[in-house]
């Protein structure tokens, strides 16, 4: 019965190593490749004079790529 317990333990470890590199891998990619563009191309369209749908949509997921940071910054550290 102990052998089994431990087995199962193990596989929860190794699952909780592989989901924190895939989070991490996420972290790097919305802050070396989306971020290092994103808020200058959505500050750009705030001077738009003739569309007004898509200078807030680009405000808008400049915000939520942040909150998505920060997101995964708190459930990255709640991990092994």
């Amino acid at each position: 019965m102990k052998h089994w317990v431990l087995t199962i333990f193990s596989i929860c470890i190794q699952a909780a190593i592989g989901v924190k590199k895939l989070l991490l891998d996420q972290k790097e990619f919305l802050e070396k490749h989306l971020l290092a563009w994103i808020p200058d191309f959505a500050k750009q369209m705030q001077r738009s004079k003739t569309h007004y749908f898509y200078p807030m949509l680009a405000s808008f997921t400049v915000e939520f790529i942040k909150i998505d940071l920060e997101a995964l910054d708190e459930i990255i550290s709640l991990l092994v």
